[in-house]
């Protein structure tokens, strides 16, 4: 059964927000190390090219580790998966018409919105939206009892 709410934070986020709800910190959770993850799937060379642009913006934002190789990969393949949906709407058109004669829109156009929604999640768990990175403070140069962050 589903607990309500919203999922709990990661702590190291926490520590990064400074802690706004002032509840204890989970001194017990696992911290996987901070090197760049390796695809856990086999990803197209387009979606190895997205790998390669986010890789080294995740490690500078120190928002990157070894346990991160899923999140990451399914970004990119949903970014290949947009971009070839948009390839397809440039191609066949927006609107299309149907076998018995009515106008429809382009079925690739729900499975943009859908990748968009998916890319957007996705971004906003790493601190890639504007509004994602507000609620982040940067603790470089600083020590914590989790460490270095």
């Amino acid at each position: 059964m589903a607990k309500g709410g919203p999922a709990p934070e990661p702590t190291s986020l926490r520590i990064m927000k400074g802690n706004p709800s002032h509840r204890p910190i989970n001194k017990a959770e696992p911290q996987p190390r901070a090197v760049a993850p390796t695809s856990p799937i086999p990803l197209s060379e387009r979606a190895i090219e997205f790998w390669n642009y986010f890789v080294p913006i995740l490690a500078s934002m120190k928002v990157l580790s070894e346990a991160d190789g899923v999140p990451l990969a399914n970004l990119c393949n949903a970014m290949c998966t947009l971009e070839e949906a948009q390839e397809m709407i440039k191609t066949e058109g927006l609107i299309m018409v149907s076998k018995s004669g009515w106008l429809q829109i382009s079925p690739f156009q729900s499975l943009i919105q859908q990748q968009m929604k998916i890319i957007g999640e996705i971004c906003s768990q790493f601190g890639l939206t504007p509004s994602s990175r507000t609620k982040i403070k940067s603790n470089d140069n600083k020590t914590t009892e989790w460490g270095d962050f």
